[in-house]
């Protein structure tokens, strides 16, 4: 055998790992994740990465947006409730 071909034995046999913790591993969601995660190219590394950034920041506006709608919803309450004060003190 060359020394590429052991090279390439070498690096497959790390790849390939410990049959028995390769099989533990992969039962934590974490692990397989990261398992996952790490046989992706850098392409789609970037790509997971920008992907989860805008479904942050998608989440993140919905937030926003229901708090300023439930801020007008209680601003309306608020002032109804200055204009009844307001007439049951004229009527005073």
């Amino acid at each position: 055998m060359s020394a590429l071909q052991e090279i390439a034995v070498d690096l497959a046999a790390e790849k390939i790992g410990d049959p028995i913790a390769h099989a533990s591993a992969s039962r934590s969601g974490i692990s397989r994740f990261k398992n996952w995660f790490d046989g992706l190219s850098i392409g789609r590394k970037i790509r997971v990465f920008f992907g989860f950034n805008l479904a942050f920041a998608l989440l993140a506006g919905l937030f926003v947006v229901l708090g300023y709608v439930q801020l007008d919803e209680k601003s309306g309450y608020l002032e109804e409730a200055h204009k009844r004060s307001v007439a049951a003190e004229r009527l005073l």
